[in-house]
């Protein structure tokens, strides 16, 4: 952070960054729920945004339905001694988009 700006102040301007956000997908779950006459039950974060301390309490204080972080990697197999469960963990959030094109099948004809 920069000397002029406080935790507080930085706080802040992250959530609001996220205002937007919230405004589209509540949108989206009302289309949903008029088109399907069905609720959303759960949201599953991702991507880096998802790591940031405090964002699910946000969404899920803005939404009102549970919040959580989509993680994949205990699905993985991989070698423990070339790799640190861990780590792979913590990871989770920031390599969802990568993990699915990684299993994607691709039907080429």
């Amino acid at each position: 952070l920069k000397p002029e700006l406080d935790k507080e102040a930085a706080i802040n301007y992250i959530v609001q960054s996220f205002d937007k956000i919230l405004e589209d997908v509540k949108k989206s779950f009302d289309f949903f729920q008029s088109t399907t006459n069905e609720k959303v039950e759960e949201v599953l974060l991702c991507g880096g945004g998802a790591m940031i301390n405090g964002v699910q309490e946000l969404f899920f204080e803005k939404l009102g339905i549970p919040v959580d972080t989509l993680d994949m990697t205990p699905a993985l197999k991989f070698s423990s001694r070339k790799f640190d469960r861990e780590t792979i963990s913590h990871m989770g959030p920031i390599a969802t988009v990568a993990l699915g094109l990684a299993i994607r099948k691709f039907d080429y004809k």
